[in-house]
């Protein structure tokens, strides 16, 4: 049977045309989501399930595109989809990370270490190793308000602005102090400030900055909020207190590469 596949004869059946067409629509696919068209590869990924509805790759990356890229998709309805997936092909490793990755986003950590914990290591593809591992260790007895913040990052993401500011104020309500739910918050106004203009803008960016002062203090050796302050000092046309901030941050750059990039570009823009 094996052999044959492939390789229809008259009166034989469909069986080697149908998997060579679905084989050739996700390579589409995915050629189509390396480029960023991600509602054209959600219709291939549609021509795919009409053609095999259980096709395992493409019940997942409908769930995930679905969710993630082209914001077509609740949580749950990508969860519905994902445990279709499974169904169809339970040692599909990519379906079961993207279902403990959605989990987390929702708050329910122990769910995601149990998909996590479903997971044959020899199937996981490698480069999703390194984010299984990271996914695994913030899973991992999360404290309670880190839940939260992650929830209200997720809400963020898929542009739910107001849900994730209701989250990050009730973590503030317990921890007016909590450095990860300042910065949070911070960015969510200044997202939101830069679709507005004049006074509103000006009023969620003086936020914003309020808030990563307060992120300043409550974590002095954390350099995000410094990074962060930079930024919103360069907003505010304040470019001299911008730059001396990123002078702050010096010490930091030279054991964290990335923090160093983002600093070299900002101080570029600074002295244009």
């Amino acid at each position: 049977m094996a052999q044959s596949a492939g390789r229809r004869g008259a009166g034989e059946t469909f069986t080697g045309d149908i998997r060579q067409t679905t084989r050739d629509l996700l390579l589409v696919a995915r050629d189509q989501t390396a480029a960023g068209e991600f509602d054209q590869a959600l219709l291939t990924y549609d021509e795919v399930l009409a053609i095999a509805p259980t096709n395992a790759e493409a019940l997942t990356y409908s769930a995930w595109i679905g969710r993630t890229m082209a914001r077509s998709l609740d949580d749950e309805a990508a969860l519905l989809l994902l445990d279709d997936a499974i169904a169809a092909d339970p040692a599909y490793a990519d379906a079961r990370v993207f279902r403990a990755i959605i989990l987390r986003d929702l708050g329910r950590f122990e769910e995601s270490l149990a998909e996590l914990d479903s997971l044959d290591p020899d199937a996981v593809p490698e480069f999703m190793v390194p984010q299984v591992a990271s996914l695994r260790s913030e899973v991992s007895g999360a404290d309670p308000d880190r839940v939260t913040v992650v929830r209200a990052e997720a809400a963020a993401l898929r542009g739910d602005y107001a849900e994730a500011v209701r989250l990050l104020d009730e973590v503030l309500a317990r921890s007016p102090n909590n450095a990860s739910a300042l910065i949070a918050k911070a960015d969510v106004l200044l997202v939101v400030a830069s679709g507005t203009t004049g006074e509103d803008r000006d009023l969620l960016v003086g936020n914003a900055l309020n808030l990563i002062e307060r992120a300043q203090a409550a974590a002095p050796l954390d350099p995000t909020p410094l990074l962060y302050r930079a930024l919103v000092l360069e907003l505010l046309g304040r470019p001299a207190e911008a730059l001396e901030t990123l002078d702050l941050l010096d010490e930091a750059t030279r054991t964290d590469p990335a923090l160093a990039a983002e600093v070299d570009q900002l101080r570029q823009r600074l002295t244009r």
